[in-house]
């Protein structure tokens, strides 16, 4: 008897011991979260911005709401489309996009992945809006894995759902299918009316741009407004009777489609939305079909005036080009021109950024899809993994009775082994998601170095463009060799970066001088940094700070090896504008955020490095001035020696 109490409190100890365990390993060790950094980061950000706490506070609080409605609503989208509604509040887009950052960190700190992922699909929708769709394909990515760690599928849904809209965007009409043909599977399995008859719309999209199918548009576009009546889904009802109009406008069926508008909305009392700009415009295309010219300008009117009252640029641009194709069908061609060449100056406002997303996307639409299984792969082999553990300890609490003595060292060796794999792939995870931030970088540089060979061949500079391209085919062999590494070596980057300033001094004729220093207990040492973070910063200090300046520009690059003898600090100095002049010349050609792509993915890049240990990896950014005047500007970056692995 004595031995059978022994055995059960045996039992009972091993028990608390083993919760003991299981509690350390919490869902946010699990995840890798660091709590409250984030927060403090996007918040210290907008401090030095010059926006006080308390208004902070209150932008959050201000947008959580539209952060948080329905998807389907498009309540957010709508909101942050007309410019008037935000613009004196917030200052700029920027802002608005820091505080749905800021809502979307205190979700991850909290743990809340379902309002995480919510609150991440949010941010991406901003991103499409203005045209940044990679950032936006990126941002839907990040909210399925989230829904997909939170097991709440309605989020994997809208999450899903988000990827195949971003496909849409970018034209990769194959993946846009296969995302929504995942997501078609969700929604039906949930019965989630709302994600169904929304996914159906982009499939239409697909019919419609890819084929010009649009008998077949139609029938599913009937589909997606049946399911949206029968629902109760008005906002996504509306959006289908603007889509059943623009394609009877195609098929040449300009009464139904008049008829079809008037029956179905009421056009009598519209008010500034991006609905109705949209609905304007189908009510035009269908009365110029009909050659009742006196209507068609009459809608036209009405959707270029809310589009211009919101300060909706898309709106203006679609407006402009309907403008000139009606004063061409009326034979008014002086008109026309005028129409055509304010649409060319919208256009080229806005559309620098569309080209830079779309070159960017060149390898990211390539590896996306691999990534994603990949992720996902590991994902699972982990959840196996717990289970597995979970059942082995089982066992081990059964023949404890008899191993009293040998519990807790065979407890103690099987936790360590489950967290030595679970440290692997956390670290997989982290090296796949680095690589496909290091795939955005390389046809970022490339388009910039192919605009030089480009310049050379339009001016017939025949010799200048061959020494171009043989500097230019010595740095794309260095990239073939890196692509699939996230580090390089000292060396290896230095002489990249020796390529490339050569590159940009034939290009930019010798308007500047470079002069890099390198500390020579590094030369020759084999040890790595990580790859593609030094080139962009060099690129921003030359093409922003130094192109156009009337006098010698002067680069100065120091790369030497830290204090504390565990990585490399490197500065990157130059003596032009600043950044001040820099943002006001890119904003006056309308190219901003032209490197703001390369700049977050350096930030996102430094943070995953944080996340894994490198806790010294950092960037700091000084405005140099001499005599009150704006001197130059001098960035600082510290980057740890890298295993030849990979991450340590």
């Amino acid at each position: 008897m004595k031995k059978l109490i022994f055995a059960l409190v045996a039992m009972v100890l091993f028990a608390l011991v083993y919760l003991g365990g299981k509690a350390l390993l919490s869902p946010a060790e699990t995840i890798g979260y660091s709590e409250g950094s984030s927060v403090d980061s996007v918040r210290s950000v907008m401090l030095r911005s010059g926006i006080d706490s308390q208004r902070i506070s209150s932008l959050v609080e201000y947008l959580r709401p539209l952060i948080f409605s329905p998807e389907n609503e498009r309540l957010l989208d709508d909101w942050y489309a007309n410019n008037s509604k935000w613009i004196a509040f917030f200052g700029d887009a920027q802002n608005v996009v820091f505080c749905a950052k800021l809502i979307y960190e205190e979700c991850k700190a909290a743990n809340d992945l379902s309002k995480a992922s919510w609150a991440m699909n949010s941010i991406g929708r901003l991103y499409a809006k203005d045209g940044e769709y990679v950032l936006a394909l990126e941002a839907a990515k990040e909210a399925y894995e989230l829904g997909y760690r939170a097991a709440d599928s309605t989020r994997m849904g809208w999450g899903l759902n988000h990827i195949s809209l971003a496909f849409l965007w970018l034209e990769d009409f194959h993946a846009c299918l296969d995302y929504a043909d995942r997501t078609l599977e969700i929604a039906r399995a949930i019965d989630d009316k709302a994600i169904e008859a929304t996914i159906i719309g982009v499939i239409a999209g697909v019919k419609s741009y890819q084929d010009q199918d649009y008998e077949a548009s139609m029938l599913l576009v009937k589909q997606s407004l049946d399911i949206a009546r029968q629902n109760n889904l008005p906002h996504t009802a509306k959006r289908a009777i603007i889509n059943i109009a623009y394609t009877l406008n195609n098929l040449g069926r300009y009464d139904e489609a008049v008829e079809f508008l008037t029956d179905n909305t009421d056009i009598q009392n519209l008010s500034p939305s991006m609905p109705n700009v949209f609905l304007c415009y189908n009510l035009h295309n269908a009365y110029l079909g009909k050659e009742d010219f006196e209507r068609a300008a009459y809608y036209l009117d009405v959707g270029f005036d809310f589009a211009t009252e919101m300060n909706y640029r898309y709106g203006q641009l679609y407006g402009e080009q309907y403008r000139t194709t009606l004063y061409k069908r009326q034979g008014l061609y002086e008109q026309a021109l005028e129409a055509s060449e304010r649409t060319q100056s919208l256009q080229s406002q806005i559309t620098a950024l569309e080209r830079t997303s779309t070159l960017q996307s060149l390898k990211t639409r390539i590896r996306l899809s691999d990534k994603d299984l990949e992720i996902e792969r590991i994902d699972q082999a982990r959840l196996a993994s717990e289970q597995k553990f979970e059942q082995q300890l089982q066992q081990v609490i059964f023949l404890g009775v008899f191993l009293v003595t040998f519990i807790p060292g065979i407890y103690l060796l099987m936790r360590n082994r489950y967290r030595a794999e679970s440290a692997e792939q956390q670290k997989e995870i982290a090296e796949a998601k680095l690589q496909v931030l290091q795939s955005q970088m390389h046809p970022h540089f490339m388009f910039n170095a192919l605009g030089g060979v480009q310049n050379y061949i339009l001016k017939s500079e025949k010799i200048e463009a061959y020494n171009y391209m043989g500097k230019f085919a010595t740095l794309l062999r260095t990239i073939t060799k890196t692509s699939n590494q996230i580090h390089i070596e000292i060396d290896q980057e230095i002489e990249f970066l020796e390529s490339y300033l050569e590159m940009e001094k034939l290009r930019f004729r010798d308007d500047f001088h470079y002069d890099i220093t390198v500390d020579p207990e590094i030369r020759g040492t084999q040890a790595s940094i990580p790859s593609m973070v030094l080139q962009p910063l060099v690129e921003n200090a030359l093409i922003h700070g130094l192109t156009g300046l009337d006098r010698k520009g002067i680069l100065t690059i120091d790369i030497h090896k830290s204090t504390a003898g565990e990585g490399v600090f490197c500065t990157i100095e130059d003596n032009g504008r600043g950044r001040k002049a820099a943002g006001k010349i890119a904003q006056d050609q309308g190219s901003k955020g032209h490197l703001s792509i390369a700049t977050v993915n350096m930030e996102k890049r430094l943070e995953f490095l944080r996340s894994f240990g490198y806790k010294d990896v950092e960037s700091t950014i000084e405005d140099l001035y001499k005599d009150g005047k704006a001197a130059g500007t001098k960035v600082g970056i510290y980057l740890p020696f890298m295993d030849a692995n990979g991450l340590d």
